[in-house]
């Protein structure tokens, strides 16, 4: 389909067929699924009258670190990372190209010029993006070779009364609700190290190691053990106050929480050029400190 639609990608493509915005005898259908004659198609994919994919414009986020080879930035909780079914601008994407326009040939998709792995709309925090095609090659080796190390934060439901340990439930998409993950024995591979980082009133913060990249891969984990992220409204309680009788001021400091309480703290990795073992961190968003606070109070 998308090489006779001009300006339109597979993934964006992917995207809608897989959420149910394109169907088939208005049935969901995998973007894999292949038709017949007689059956009907039904949806639509909006197209950028130029042709491109996407435009620059202007996005806000905070620079980590810039140098030749890459940039470190701190994605803000709410920014989507690329286009995709319902988000066609204000992307980090669309920013990136905005500020840095030669990254719009790095990468080997034109919708995500130099992103090697990307975070959730509500996940804040670190990101690598590659500057150069070389970079790009090397860092998503990394990636593929799980040589680098991305440490996350997060405040859970519940005392978890353990102080660290790990979880090794395999993932897949799961086979109703498209936009959501599972935790299944016929998934793929999925390791997550966690630990607990302070205790609160039936909260808990804990620092999270992941050792693969599934999509939603702690928040599906965290959701199998019984301790959802705070604020995650896909795989957390719907009315956390009756799974855990809140009342007071804890209900109101929960009821103020917009989205998922996780931020992706640190990533070290190698220095595409040098080598050289390299670590950048982003400080924690002011969402998340006031939460505490309130915890804490």
């Amino acid at each position: 389909m998308t090489d006779r639609l001009s300006g339109v990608s597979r993934s964006c493509a992917a995207d809608r067929i897989s959420s149910g915005q394109i169907r088939v005898d208005d049935k969901i259908r995998k973007p894999s699924f292949r038709i017949s004659a007689g059956m009907t198609i039904t949806g639509a994919i909006a197209r950028n009258p130029t042709g491109n994919p996407f435009l620059p414009e202007p996005v806000d986020f905070g620079i980590l670190h810039e140098d030749p080879t890459f940039i470190v930035i701190n994605k803000p909780s709410g920014l989507v990372v690329h286009p995709g079914s319902g988000n066609l601008s204000a992307t980090l994407a669309n920013g990136l190209i905005h500020r840095y326009p030669e990254l719009k040939n790095v990468g080997a998709d034109t919708i995500r010029p130099g992103i090697v792995h990307r975070l959730d709309k509500d996940t804040s925090g670190v990101m690598v993006i590659a500057r150069t095609p070389a970079a790009y090659d090397n860092l998503a080796h990394q990636f593929a070779e799980r040589l680098l190390h991305k440490t996350y934060t997060a405040f859970v439901y519940g005392e978890v009364k353990q102080e660290s340990g790990r979880m090794e439930i395999p993932i897949f998409r799961h086979p109703v609700f498209r936009k959501k993950m599972a935790a299944h024995p016929n998934g793929r591979p999925a390791k997550t190290l966690w630990r607990v980082i302070s205790r609160f009133t039936v909260i808990t913060k804990m620092e999270f190691v992941i050792m693969t990249g599934r999509t939603h891969q702690i928040r599906v984990h965290c959701a199998a053990m019984h301790h959802p992220v705070v604020g995650d409204c896909l795989y957390g309680f719907k009315r956390p106050e009756k799974a855990f009788s809140l009342h007071g001021a804890l209900l109101e400091a929960i009821r103020k929480v917009d989205r998922q309480m996780l931020h992706a703290q640190s990533i070290e990795f190698l220095h595409p050029a040098t080598g050289e073992r390299v670590s950048f961190s982003a400080p924690v968003p002011e969402d998340m400190l006031a939460f505490e606070a309130e915890l804490k109070a």
